[in-house]
């Protein structure tokens, strides 16, 4: 799963490679003697390996370069380039992380799908909510309306208090529940 390809930096002339780079990058050394680029064709996006291949370029020989991309085939290869001590030489590791992408493609699968059942609970709490209050607060209100039309000392009276204080203490559990 790793390769490693050492260029003369000179002319970006491939002098040594090891590992599999034949099934890794779908290229031997002597096609990449031929024609370094040629490694860009076996790449998914070739727009992406154009863009790697212009800022190794552009490539002052300090720090590293990194990159990813996908190759054709669908495999994910991580390369990285580091200058050579005594900067005559580039050396381009590769490594193939497909199980790493396809790891985040499942994480990113059960990040949506736990989103999509977060929104579905928020708006079933929201509609419940409705649902449940304007009834509730109804029958509050309809209390209210006959303990006004009722005189103080009406034996229905207690009655309706009772119900309007269960009400409100079943109101309190309602909103406690769906906050």
């Amino acid at each position: 799963n790793e390769a490693c390809i050492v260029l003369r930096k000179d002319d970006k002339m491939p002098v040594h490679t090891m590992g599999a780079v034949k099934k890794l990058l779908g290229v031997d050394r002597q096609m990449l003697r031929d024609d370094i680029t040629r490694l860009l064709g076996k790449m998914k996006d070739q727009r992406k390996g154009r863009q790697l291949w212009e800022s190794y370029c552009n490539w002052d020989g300090n720090g590293k370069i990194s990159g990813e991309f996908q190759m054709k085939d669908g495999q994910w290869i991580q390369m990285d380039c580091r200058r050579s001590k005594d900067r005559k030489y580039d050396i381009f590791f590769f490594r193939q992380n497909t199980g790493e992408h396809q790891q985040i493609e499942q994480y990113e699968k059960r990040l949506e799908a736990a989103e999509e059942a977060s929104q579905s609970k928020t708006s079933f709490l929201y509609r419940m909510s409705h649902e449940i209050r304007t009834p509730m607060n109804g029958i509050m209100g309809m209390l209210t309306l006959a303990k006004e039309k009722l005189d103080p000392s009406h034996p229905a009276e207690q009655y309706l208090d009772k119900a309007e204080e269960v009400s409100e203490h079943l109101l309190a559990l309602i909103n406690d529940i769906l906050d």
